[in-house]
């Protein structure tokens, strides 16, 4: 995989114009990058709020850029009649291309953006595909129940389960941790993940079961009534735990009664706290 560095600009900008059906209301700004720059810090007030303003313009573009049209700019910047004066510092940090102007950290953000967009859709059609494979074997051995029940009084066998399909039902739980809006959104299914996840179907733990223990999480963390205090990544809530300390999505299990068991009482409920560490694998909502 490339990294920001690598993309030329006119791959990033080709990246936000083929990216159909991306949208996002909002980018995230490297403090260190955007004021603690030498450019930056050279700028007066004016001119870094007129760079801000044509960030926050060409982030709402589908190629994440603006006209070269000085009359459009210095409406947006808000410099109007200064622009001439002291527009040289802004435009420093934009490029030209096509008649267009970009800024080349926005759009390595837009294309971070796009490419965690692609996964999370890639991650979603892999659950509902999982989901729809699920629903059909389940009517199928019920179909295959009442038909031997019909065929005679003797004993019907129980029909033997079919061979579980890790990889599916893996990516049917992933995917709804991910759809589930009480949850940390990650980018992509690492190796880790996965194998916490299929440690316990492989144990024998209902597919059925491990998705309702996602949604009660999820759940109880919105739920204004109810009180958990730590967001979990999906990689510790499935981890393996001992006697002493189980693995977290047990507690949200049916049997567990966890909107029994979570519910705050009538007080006020805490202000939930957030205990992960930064990395690639999954953001905030």
């Amino acid at each position: 995989m490339k990294r920001d560095s690598e993309y030329s600009n006119e791959e990033l900008i080709a990246i936000a114009r083929l990216a159909d059906g991306f949208s996002s209301p909002s980018f995230s700004i490297q403090t260190a990058d955007f004021a603690g720059s030498a450019r930056m810090m050279c700028m007066r007030p004016a001119q870094v709020g007129a760079h801000l303003l044509l960030l926050l313009s060409a982030w709402r573009e589908a190629d994440c850029g603006l006209p070269n049209d000085i009359d459009l700019l210095s409406e947006v910047s808000r410099l109007r009649d200064r622009w001439e004066a002291e527009s040289a510092p802004v435009t420093g940090l934009w490029f030209e291309h096509n008649g267009r102007l970009y800024n080349r950290a926005l759009l390595q953000e837009r294309r971070r953006q796009i490419a965690a967009w692609q996964q999370r859709t890639e991650a979603s059609a892999a659950a509902v595909k999982a989901r729809k494979k699920s629903v059909k074997a389940r009517k199928a051995r019920k179909q295959k129940e009442i038909q031997e029940t019909s065929a005679g009084d003797r004993p019907v066998e129980k029909p033997q389960e079919p061979e579980l399909d890790l990889e599916l039902a893996t990516a049917l739980v992933f995917g709804a941790w991910n759809e589930h809006p009480g949850t940390v959104t990650h980018k992509g299914l690492t190796a880790d993940m996965s194998k916490n996840i299929s440690y316990w179907l492989k144990a024998g733990v209902d597919t059925e079961d491990l998705l309702a223990a996602v949604k009660a999480y999820g759940d109880v963390v919105l739920s204004p009534v109810h009180y958990w205090s730590h967001r979990f990544t999906i990689e510790d809530f499935f981890r393996r735990g001992s006697i002493q300390k189980p693995s977290p999505f047990k507690k949200f299990l049916p049997e567990s009664r966890p909107l029994e068991n979570f519910l705050t009482g009538g007080k006020p409920r805490p202000q939930n706290t957030v205990e992960l560490e930064k990395d690639e694998f999954y953001e905030h909502k």
